[in-house]
C-alpha cells in the first residue's frame, strides 16, 4: 500500500552523453512526507518515467502507467527494521545514487521519525553493472 503520492526525485538528460560530454550522475536528495495515517513502514517504492520526445512519455509510476512495458520494474528500498509511523509524523528519507567506473547503486537511510543506519553502502548488497555499447 502506498501511503502518499510519489515525489519526483531526479531528472537525467542522457542526450549529453551522445554529444560526448562527460557528466557525473551521482545524486543526493532528502525526501519528506507528513504521515496522514498510522502505519508500519517497511520501505520505499521507486518508479521511472522517461520523456521520449516532446510530450511523449513512458512510465511505470501508477498514476501515469504506460501499458505493455516489459523491461521496466519498480525498485524497492527496504528498511532493515520496520518503523511505526503515526499521523502527523515527519517521514524523512536520505537517498543517494552513486556511480563508480563499472557500477551504479543506491544508498538510503531514514532519519525521521527515527534514525536508521545507511543501507547498501558502497553497493555491497545490490548494484547494477555498467557496460559500454
Amino acid at each position: 500500500m502506498l501511503i502518499d503520492n510519489p515525489l519526483e526525485v531526479w531528472w537525467f538528460n542522457h542526450e549529453v552523453l551522445f554529444l560526448g560530454e562527460k557528466i557525473k550522475n551521482n545524486k543526493n536528495v532528502i525526501l519528506n512526507w507528513i504521515l496522514k495515517l498510522e502505519t508500519i513502514i517497511h520501505g520505499f517504492a521507486g518508479y521511472f518515467r522517461c520523456l521520449l520526445y516532446d510530450k511523449i512519455y513512458i512510465s511505470i509510476e501508477p498514476s501515469t502507467y504506460s501499458s505493455n512495458i516489459m523491461s521496466w520494474f519498480p525498485i524497492f528500498f527496504p528498511l532493515v527494521l520496520p518503523v511505526h509511523g503515526f499521523i502527523g509524523d515527519n517521514l524523512q528519507l536520505y537517498l543517494k545514487r552513486k556511480i563508480k567506473r563499472k557500477s551504479i547503486w543506491y544508498e538510503w537511510f531514514l532519519s525521521k521519525p527515527v534514525s536508521r543506519v545507511s543501507q547498501n553502502s558502497d553497493g555491497k548488497q545490490s548494484k547494477i553493472s555498467l557496460f559500454k555499447l
